[in-house]
């Protein structure tokens, strides 16, 4: 082949490639633009499913929560129901089966008690008050006192056998406040809940931007590859042209294939 032949066939060449660059530039650049769109909208689907998966999970934890919550301020309310009072001149405890009315006395003979105990122990009942079996348990050192009920009610016991029994009726004293909590905590699992659960069916905000995109994405696609496989075809077709103008013609006489001259026999 000829070297303005091989010229011919690089010109063509470079007009396909100068025609395919020329149609297909700014699809190129509109797909870079799409496939960002896609991917940031793809994202922020994601973070909304994501989303969705955690509210019905702290749809559930508080469902649980309020379940848990809905028992205690019932065994509380049992218990305030069981409680008698202890107020003033009402104060009444058990003791070992004695029944105290002086507080003072009642304390000493906790004291007495607890002083008695191995570390780590915990007593059987060893008596009553406001009509509620008492536990002791002592730890190394601190020994306390266990109201039991529905719920358990903890109280210090010290060397100060006025401030242990104070330390007993203010445990008793707390069930009201603990029932206000108890409630209180309920009704906000409840409001939460339903807060959460009006979002949770919440469509993607921007499906309709992302399905779009998407579209138009593969109709670039498909455009791109209609257009490369067009560029093909004519640099193919242009290579055959030129393979038919360059085909090789007959030998001229005289001469043998490959260029050599033949020999002249006299």
């Amino acid at each position: 082949m000829t070297k303005p032949r091989c010229a011919t066939i690089s010109a063509q060449l470079t007009q396909c490639f100068l025609q395919f660059s020329l149609h297909t530039c700014p699809l190129v650049i509109e797909k870079a633009t799409i496939d960002a769109e896609v991917m940031r909208l793809t994202r922020m689907k994601k973070q909304h499913a994501e989303s969705q998966y955690q509210m019905r999970y702290r749809i559930k934890s508080l469902g649980e929560s309020a379940q848990i919550a809905d028992r205690h301020t019932a065994g509380i309310r049992e218990d305030l129901r069981t409680r008698t009072s202890t107020r003033g001149d009402d104060f009444t405890m058990t003791v070992l089966k004695e029944t105290f009315t002086d507080r003072t006395k009642a304390g000493r003979a906790l004291v007495f008690l607890a002083a008695a105990m191995k570390p780590f122990t915990t007593s059987k009942q060893i008596g009553s008050i406001a009509g509620f079996p008492i536990t002791l348990q002592r730890l190394e050192v601190r020994t306390s006192a266990a109201i039991h009920s529905k719920h358990t009610y903890d109280a210090n016991v010290s060397d100060n056998a006025v401030g242990t029994i104070a330390s007993i009726e203010h445990a008793l004293g707390s069930l009201d406040d603990r029932l206000k909590e108890g409630e209180a905590d309920l009704t906000l699992y409840h409001r939460q809940s339903e807060d959460l659960a009006k979002q949770l069916h919440q469509p993607f905000e921007h499906e309709e931007k992302l399905s779009a995109a998407t579209k138009r994405q593969q109709e670039i696609v498909t455009a791109l590859d209609i257009t490369k496989n067009q560029a093909s075809a004519k640099v193919d077709e242009g290579a055959e042209q030129n393979a038919e103008v360059v085909q090789e013609k007959p030998d001229a006489p005289g001469q043998k294939r490959n260029g050599a001259v033949g020999v002249v026999r006299p």
